[in-house]
């Protein structure tokens, strides 16, 4: 209740979900990354700054369609897509998930003067924003139960 929650309170928090590895790393490697590390994303960053992204998805549409001779010689650099969706720690939360079922992604790019800060999964957001939802609603049960004992009185 009262301000909208921004995503800087999941920037600050420890994330699990992404790596990131240069653009010519082999597609073998990726999927070894992603599976050994439980990762669901891969990040190519130049600088620090966020140039391409590679998810799980993307790797399982890829191995469905061509199988995994298709990811032999490839690179991240050749599937990667480019043209982000970002965001930055001050977007609400109610903006980021608009933005996620918007450009159907799982993964959002949290930047900071060019800079990438994290990278936050669909599922964690909701889980996040859950958590305050019930803290609210807790509140607002206490607040009725104070009322109805004033009442009582």
């Amino acid at each position: 209740m009262g301000q909208p929650l921004q995503l800087q309170k999941i920037v600050d928090q420890p994330n699990p979900c992404f790596t990131s590895l240069s653009a010519d790393t082999g597609l073998d490697q990726v999927l070894t990354a992603l599976v050994r590390y439980g990762k669901t994303a891969v990040v190519i960053l130049d600088n620090g700054k966020p140039k391409g992204i590679l998810t799980r998805t993307d790797m399982m549409r890829l191995l469905q369609q061509s199988g995994r001779a298709s990811a032999q010689g490839k690179t991240v650099s050749q599937l990667m897509t480019r043209e982000l969706v970002l965001s930055d720690p001050q977007t609400s939360f109610d903006l980021a998930l608009q933005r996620m079922a918007k450009f159907n992604i799982e993964h959002l790019p949290v930047i900071q003067d060019g800079r990438l800060l994290t990278v936050i999964h669909e599922k964690e957001l909701l889980r996040f924003r859950l958590k305050t939802l019930q803290a609210d609603v807790d509140q607002l049960q206490e607040y009725i139960d104070n009322l109805h004992n004033a009442t009582q009185d």
